[in-house]
């Protein structure tokens, strides 16, 4: 029986992570193999199927709904048993680069007590806008 809660912790987009959660089963004959089945995990996760290790970057925010897969265990005994999970992924608090075009820059300050701002400069241009020049 796999003992780990369905509801996953909440990652971020884009950003690693050694260990979202390492899968837990209980009962059968050890060692156990893991395995994915129906709905797949978020692209940029990975499921180390002699640990149970589910790690990575997801690539894309879960949007309205959150990623729903089935992770199965297998005992040495080849006994079977499959449980759903489901993750959220939230969007990255950074800019998309395909919308933060020349003449724009992102960065990040860090204030006192830790808030993150984020922000958008504009340069100058010197370039006139008017027809013919």
């Amino acid at each position: 029986m796999i003992t780990t809660h369905d509801e996953l912790p909440i990652i971020v987009a884009t950003v690693p992570h050694e260990e979202i959660v390492t899968f837990k089963a209980q009962g059968g004959v050890p060692p156990y193999t893991w395995g994915t089945f129906g709905g797949l995990p978020p692209t940029g996760t990975k499921l180390w199927v002699e640990t149970g290790l589910f790690s990575g970057a997801a690539t894309e925010p879960s949007g309205a709904e959150p990623h729903r897969f089935t992770i199965t265990v297998t005992d040495a005994a080849g006994t079977k048993v499959a449980k759903q999970f489901k993750l959220v992924v939230r969007p990255s608090m950074q800019p998309d680069k395909r919308q933060v075009v020349p003449p724009y820059v992102w960065g990040l300050l860090l204030l006192p007590g830790l808030a993150i701002l984020w922000f958008v400069i504009r340069y100058a241009r010197n370039t006139a806008n008017t027809p013919g020049s």
